[in-house]
């Protein structure tokens, strides 16, 4: 018999409100456990990592709430930052190497560098994603 998966979520401390919105700064937590972005996200930044939900369940400043980021949004993140400039470097080997005719050592060295074009499409993907608040995240409950 086939068993359902268990959802996960995530914790944060409401830091601000805004309208109808609550800013949470996520804190590590379980979720982050048996996450394979944890090491990317949390652990190396030296900055908080703050998302705007949706207030649903009337947080006050302080308050330690749970939230859901839905699978999806994870499944895009990762091919964001693993699949996409994996992509990034076949392209620029093969446009290279067949289009503009460059040597295969020239267009090795130059599907190298292109790991930098793709920090920069990675990082133009999160400020339209943050903009256009494309990510949807659901809070759940207050925790404390």
């Amino acid at each position: 018999m086939a068993s359902k998966q268990q959802k996960e979520y995530n914790t944060g401390k409401v830091v601000k409100l805004q309208n109808n919105n609550a800013i949470v700064e996520i804190t590590d937590n379980d979720a982050c456990g048996s996450c394979g972005l944890k090491s990317f996200c949390i652990q190396n930044t030296k900055e908080n990592i703050q998302l705007e939900i949706k207030n649903t369940q009337n947080a006050k400043i302080g308050d330690v709430v749970k939230f859901e980021i839905s699978p999806g949004i994870k499944i895009l993140s990762n091919f964001y930052v693993f699949i996409l400039p994996l992509l990034v470097i076949i392209a620029t080997y093969f446009i290279a190497k067949d289009l503009l005719l460059l040597s295969e050592d020239f267009s090795i060295i130059l599907s190298v560098l292109s790991l930098i074009l793709s920090y920069f499409i990675i990082k133009h993907i999160n400020r339209v994603f943050k903009k256009n608040k494309t990510i949807k995240v659901k809070m759940i409950k207050i925790i404390n």
